[in-house]
């Protein structure tokens, strides 16, 4: 089943830029622990779950939508992804303005999102339509701008209005503790009491967790939102990706099923173990070696 990812504000295109590289890194892996059958019916279903190739196709297409109330982010990840030259945003689902937000929720809910609303929605159900079986949405923003929070709760209010029955997944990223946005906390707390309502389920990254791993774990001197943002997609790409139960793919149902058992406990969060899979195989081979050397 397939899942439309709406990226919305600077974070929220900037993670989904990320998770599909990560997603597609992990489909075109050389190095599989499972039969090449096997390994091909998890590269199909993968494929048909984010991406979208048509015959005369060079490169797969994002199934994506990317909101942002300035076009240089959105800009700058379509031209970060042609680089890549291994998948490839959709012309024409991206929708941009001119003026940002400036960090105020209510300017994002009431005056952009209405402005937006129609537009945004036309895309969504253009990238809803070329979907075979659509298995819900996949919705990325952070909770301290005025872009992703206001609007992404307009957005995420609209989807679940006009599509009643489709499941609906936010991922949204917690500023600092410290303080990044002088209105951080107000537009946090706006923009759960809306996901609550019109979401199935809410996955909370904090930046302070996120900035932790980067600089324990991974040993980064200098901690920047690349890496940041790299650490969350492997944590999303692991949650999302199909993974064969009972005979079948799990989908966004059975996970919700198993995640969501009553409407209001809703706000969800992920710890993935390792940290970074090539980081891992090298200890372990580091440990190999060091057993080998020992029993010499």
């Amino acid at each position: 089943m397939a899942v439309v990812t709406i990226q919305i504000g600077q974070c929220g295109n900037q993670i989904g830029r990320q998770l599909f590289s990560t997603i597609h890194n992990d489909i075109t892996a050389k190095q599989t622990a499972v039969s090449s059958s096997q390994n091909d019916d998890y590269t199909s279903a993968s494929l048909q779950r984010f991406f979208r190739r048509e015959t005369d196709m060079h490169m797969p297409e994002a199934r994506a939508v990317m909101v942002d109330m300035e076009h240089k982010v959105v800009t700058r990840m379509m031209s970060e992804a042609n680089k890549e030259g291994m998948w490839k945003y959709g012309k024409g689902q991206q929708y941009f303005k001119n003026s940002g937000s400036g960090n105020n929720w209510a300017h994002g809910y009431l005056v952009h999102g209405p402005e937006a609303q129609e537009s945004v929605l036309e895309l969504v159900r253009r990238e809803a339509e070329a979907c075979d079986r659509l298995g819900g949405f996949l919705c990325l923003m952070s909770l301290a701008g005025g872009t992703g929070s206001g609007l992404g709760a307009f957005i995420t209010g609209c989807l679940r209005e006009h599509f009643a029955h489709a499941h609906i997944i936010n991922q949204v990223v917690a500023p600092y503790g410290d303080g990044e946005v002088i209105v951080q906390d107000y537009n946090t707390v706006l923009t759960l009491s809306r996901l609550h309502r019109d979401s199935d389920a809410v996955i909370v990254a904090e930046n302070d967790g996120l900035h932790k791993v980067c600089a324990t774990r991974l040993a980064h001197k200098h901690v920047a939102f690349s890496h940041m943002n790299s650490v969350l997609a492997h944590q999303l790409g692991a949650l999302l990706q199909p993974a064969a139960t009972c005979g079948r793919a799990c989908t966004l149902s059975d996970m919700l099923e198993a995640l969501v058992s009553h409407p209001d406990y809703k706000l969800l969060s992920m710890m993935h173990v390792p940290q970074h899979v090539d980081m891992a195989v090298a200890a372990h081979t580091s440990a190999a070696h060091a057993r080998d050397a020992q029993r010499r």
